[in-house]
């Protein structure tokens, strides 16, 4: 199915552009933007799984795995600098 290949490119260009959110020291999104859009991203690859698009599913979830450790990152972040 194209669409299976649109949805993966898609989500490939979104993984990419959150490498340097992923590395950066001091820079992270809010947890109240990262954890909703993790859990977004694993709900809609749990829908895209029973599509049968699983190249789709798999990215989806490897970007909704990627949000996580962000919003891992942050809370780490907001830790150490005394935030709640």
């Amino acid at each position: 199915m194209w669409q299976d290949y649109l949805v993966a490119v898609s989500q490939i260009i979104l993984a990419v552009s959150l490498l340097p959110t992923v590395f950066s020291k001091n820079e992270k999104p809010p947890l109240a933007t990262s954890l909703p859009t993790s859990l977004a991203l694993f709900m809609m690859a749990y829908a895209l799984f029973f599509l049968k698009v699983y190249i789709s599913a798999v990215l989806t979830f490897f970007n909704a795995t990627l949000w996580l450790l962000i919003a891992y990152q942050s809370y780490l972040l907001n830790k150490l600098i005394g935030k709640k």
